[in-house]
């Protein structure tokens, strides 16, 4: 937790309630046709699903369960009946039913209450993408789910995704509690806390009041133990003898766990609600992480089932494991994927956030001050310009820019520079910076009031500086990591790449051969 964030949360107490955090909205809700909620129940000591909600707005839920959920069979019999509505939802190929057209795919979004419900997506991932026994056709389905539910539980963990959606991270992101981390994690409290109008007490009661209903994937242990224990004993004692009466205790049973998922799903469905009727616009960094999630499910899942589906399991296109990475090379492509995750939500968000911006300036990240001078310092006989601006900001504001710094312009990010120097006197940091990208006045019209990086009008205009975006390096070196064509390749790419003893001729033969003290003939 920053400085700034401390300073946040003492503000929300103060004022008995949540603030809104950030000057924009930094989630992208999909359209109402493209969301589904969805929520799990599981028994507790059990590791898969009792029950599942599956709901969509202005729709009625679906609820699958069972009576007992250590009846392995029964739970995959219901997991079978899931999997067609998840895969349709992502636009699985094997239910798909027409060929991709031109336009640009929806943004299907899927969101759960809690970081629990996507903990057990891990689960379903462990238990079926390699499932085996059984019926065939039911195994089938059952290993989509197993790789549906993996590619899910990998990209919530994947910076800025817009896919997989946590409720309360998403409430967390946009709003600052006057509560500690551990209570925040539970969405019914936070919903009771964004209730308007109301009174702090009031307020707060209410959301302690929410707080005694668990969200997560768990049951409350009381109304586990009181309520539904003895419907599942009296089940189990009559599924043999009495069919009709464990009929009815099933519906019993369901009736019950119904309830709970429906709670869930309609909590879950509330937070969306919240997001969309806040009335701060949405970040166009936003827009583009939508737009790069849907690219994520198009490359990460949808191709590798479409190659399953048209090819067959068994030539070649082997699924992610969930327990591995397998090679050092996935291990370290995957690293350097999420890693450039992290920088492309930064980077994408900073630049139309001003409160994102204070944070920068406030950890030494960025430097808000006041054009003072522009000039060109281009050479005699060059062509073209060279511009270079004296900024003045205040001393007493951190930085950690130093001279060769890399910066760019806050809102117009190709527009950057290089700090040439960096100085202070009597309170005053003067900063001067040459302008190497986008010197000229841009031709995009959404950049129509960025004047050129020369024009003396920019004196006295207020600009934050940015660190330069590194977003792009970690990309470039997962792609690199897999080629087996650079030094060191024969240790790292395996058996596939001879070491270079055999690659090598002529003096460069000798050359190493002395080195390993070896004497060539």
């Amino acid at each position: 937790m920053s400085s700034r964030d401390v300073v946040r949360r003492l503000e929300a107490f103060d004022a008995g309630g949540p603030l809104p955090r950030g000057a924009t909205l930094h989630l992208k809700c999909a359209d109402p046709e493209d969301l589904l909620a969805l929520a799990f129940l599981r028994m507790g000591g059990e590791s898969l699903p009792w029950a599942i909600g599956l709901k969509k707005p202005f729709e009625e839920a679906r609820i699958f369960a069972v009576p007992d959920a250590r009846d392995r069979d029964r739970v995959a019999a219901m997991l079978v009946e899931l999997t067609p509505l998840l895969a349709i939802h992502l636009e699985h190929p094997q239910w798909a039913e027409e060929e991709p057209g031109d336009e640009e795919p929806p943004l299907r979004q899927i969101w759960v209450p809690n970081g629990s419900h996507v903990e057990l997506l891990h689960m379903l991932n462990l238990r079926y993408t390699f499932a085996r026994g059984g019926d065939p056709d039911r195994a089938a389905m059952l290993r989509i789910l197993g790789r549906m539910a993996g590619y899910l539980f990998r990209e919530a963990g994947r910076a800025g995704e817009s896919t997989i959606v946590d409720g309360s991270a998403a409430l967390r992101e946009a709003f600052t509690f006057p509560a500690d981390d551990l209570r925040q994690q539970h969405l019914g409290f936070l919903i009771a806390l964004l209730e308007p109008n109301l009174h702090r007490g009031v307020r707060m009661q209410r959301a302690e009041e929410a707080e005694r209903l668990s969200v997560s994937t768990s049951l409350d242990p009381d109304f586990e133990r009181d309520r539904l224990e003895p419907v599942v004993e009296r089940y189990n004692s009559a599924r043999r003898s009495d069919p009709t009466s464990a009929a009815r205790h099933e519906e019993a049973i369901t009736a019950l766990l119904a309830r709970e998922v429906e709670r869930r799903l309609d909590l879950t469905l509330e937070a969306v609600r919240v997001l969309e009727g806040d009335a701060r616009e949405m970040n166009a960094g936003a827009v583009r992480l939508a737009h790069e999630s849907t690219e994520a499910r198009q490359r990460d899942f949808l191709w590798l089932e479409g190659q399953i589906v048209t090819s067959g399991e068994d030539n070649g296109f082997f699924p992610p494991s969930p327990e591995t990475d397998r090679d050092a090379r996935t291990g370290a492509a995957r690293y350097h994927r999420l890693s450039g995750g992290a920088e492309t939500f930064a980077a994408a968000l900073i630049h139309f956030d001003s409160e994102l911006q204070e944070d920068a300036v406030s950890d030494g990240q960025a430097i808000r001050g006041t054009i003072t001078k522009v000039e060109d310092r281009s050479p005699e006989g060059f062509r073209g310009t060279v511009p270079v601006w004296t900024i003045e900001a205040p001393s007493s504001d951190p930085t950690k820019f130093r001279r060769g710094s890399g910066v760019c312009v806050a809102g117009v990010p190709k527009r950057s520079g290089l700090v040439l120097d960096i100085g202070e006197d009597d309170g005053v940091r003067r900063v001067e910076v040459e302008i190497n990208g986008w010197k000229r006045r841009p031709k995009d019209e959404s950049f129509a009031h960025v004047l050129a990086a020369i024009d003396p009008d920019l004196e006295g205009t207020e600009i934050v500086l940015l660190s330069s975006s590194l977003e792009g390096i970690s990309a470039l070196k997962s792609r690199r990591v897999r080629d087996d064509t650079g030094p060191g390749a024969w240790l790292t790419h395996g058996e596939g790449t001879p070491p270079p003893t055999e690659k090598a001729d002529g003096e460069a033969a000798k050359l190493l051969a002395e080195l390993e003290g070896i004497r060539v003939a």
